[in-house]
């Protein structure tokens, strides 16, 4: 199971490289549903690995989506 993830215990240095949808929206406060929204619009950029039905958003996105600073790419 993946690693539950806050805003309260944010530290860049240690978020894995590629964030799952329940995770992003545990430190972003956004519903699934709006993640799933903006990924389908091209306003958040995710990869889905082929045969999977989750998706991968690159921690680079929280900084370029939510306009938070130090949250450097893999």
């Amino acid at each position: 199971m993946p690693q539950r993830l806050t805003r309260n215990t944010l530290d860049p240095s240690r978020l894995p490289p590629v964030l799952t949808a329940a995770q992003y929206r545990d430190l972003t406060g956004k519903s699934l549903m709006t993640i799933y929204r903006w990924i389908n619009a091209g306003i958040l950029k995710a990869s889905r690995p082929e045969g999977t039905k989750s998706w991968n958003i690159p921690r680079s996105e929280l900084a370029r989506v939510n306009g938070w600073e130090g949250i450097p790419d893999p």
